[in-house]
């Protein structure tokens, strides 16, 4: 998954944990996701992408 190599680069892997174990914060896992899904949040927050049931 994406987000386990963000936080693997980030050093954030508990040593000795499973392969899903890290030390991270809420702010920093939308950091992530912000940064993964690039302009595509930033579209979304500005209301320019249409809402689901929205007429294409």
């Amino acid at each position: 998954m994406a987000m386990h190599g963000f936080l693997r680069v980030r050093g954030r892997k508990i040593v000795g944990g499973g392969d899903e174990w890290f030390v991270t914060s809420r702010d920093e896992l939308i950091d992530i996701y912000k940064a993964a899904m690039g302009s595509h949040i930033a579209e979304n927050q500005a209301g320019n992408v249409a809402k689901s049931g929205d007429p294409p």
